[in-house]
Formats: structure tokens, sequence, C-alpha cells
């Protein structure tokens, strides 16, 4: 019984650090300069194209 509940905590543990692990790694893509450029292209890319429905032209040219 004892052993078993020191093998759940360890293994709360490991979970634990693991969780750590992939919040920090996924922050570090977050902000990769790689992705930033991209998304940056991405929007160039859309902001050249023309808008299907007037309303969204004249609410674009609004917030500008």
């Amino acid at each position: 019984m004892y052993d078993q509940m020191e093998k759940d905590k360890s293994y709360e543990a490991k979970l634990e650090e693991l969780l750590k692990d992939k919040e920090r790694i996924y922050e570090i893509i977050r902000n990769s300069p790689a992705l930033k450029r991209r998304n940056e292209k991405a929007a160039a890319s859309l902001a050249k194209l023309p808008r299907p429905f007037p309303w969204e032209k004249q609410k674009s040219e609004a917030n500008s």
C-alpha cells in the first residue's frame, strides 16, 4: 500500500514537471522570431487582398 502511494506521488511529480516543460516550450514557440515574421508576412499578404464585402472595406478604412 505504501509503495503504491509513493509510486503515485512520483508519477504526479513527473507529470507536473512535464507540464511545466510543455508550457515553457509553448512560450518559446509563441515568442519565436520566425513565427512572428511568418505572421507578419501572412498579415501583409492578406492586407493586399481585396475585401469581398463593401462594409468590411468601410470598417477597415474607419479603423485606419
